[in-house]
């Protein structure tokens, strides 16, 4: 692991424990209920239709197929994709059940159940496109400024579109973006490792 990687996991895991003790502690209630309250605010009805269709992208379906689809094209990178997915869902799934943090208490425009720190559908988006991403960039594909412009993008609309919606709070999404980026660095770390074994090999 370079000496750049190194310090974008510390700062990212960093940040994701501030996050974690700062929302145990509650003291993210008013930067939260701040930032909720003025994403929340822009009431623009044809807005509704695309910030429903933006945070479906999150959801386990697209997502498995997104998978499924890399995984046959680029069999090699597809299993470090997948398991960088299911590492961010357990995870996930994990500490929302230890934290427990109850969703906003507001209406919202998608029905969704469970807890809500951090976010699944920043972390499932983190960790697939965060992994794409990175394999675009370390395979020089035509168009790459392109496709990362959009895929960082729909990151970055995935999880503002959670908050639109009414689900999730702006520190759910920090700390599924920033846990979920550590763990694609992780998965970097293990691929690069593996390519450099296997030509040590050859």
């Amino acid at each position: 692991m370079t000496k750049k990687h190194k310090t974008l996991l510390i700062l990212t895991t960093t940040v994701f424990i501030f996050l974690l003790l700062a929302v145990l502690l509650k003291k993210t209630d008013i930067f939260d209920q701040i930032i909720y309250d003025k994403i929340r605010s822009i009431k623009l009805p044809y807005l509704n239709d695309i910030a429903i269709l933006i945070t479906k992208l999150g959801n386990i379906v697209p997502v498995t197929i997104v998978c499924i689809i890399y995984l046959i094209l680029k069999p090699k990178e597809g299993k470090y994709v997948i398991a960088c997915v299911i590492t961010s869902l357990m995870l996930n799934l994990l500490i929302k059940n230890l934290v427990a943090r109850v969703r906003p208490d507001s209406i919202w425009l998608i029905k969704e159940t469970g807890f809500s720190f951090p976010s699944g559908h920043a972390m499932a988006s983190m960790s697939l496109y965060g992994m794409i991403l990175y394999f675009i960039n370390v395979n020089n594909i035509q168009y790459k400024k392109l496709i990362t412009t959009l895929l960082s993008g729909l990151i970055i609309l995935v999880g503002l579109s959670r908050v639109y919606v009414g689900v999730h709070f702006p520190s759910d999404i920090l700390a599924g973006f920033s846990l979920s980026f550590s763990i694609v660095l992780i998965y970097c770390y293990l691929y690069q490792k593996e390519v450099e074994y296997v030509s040590k090999k050859i």
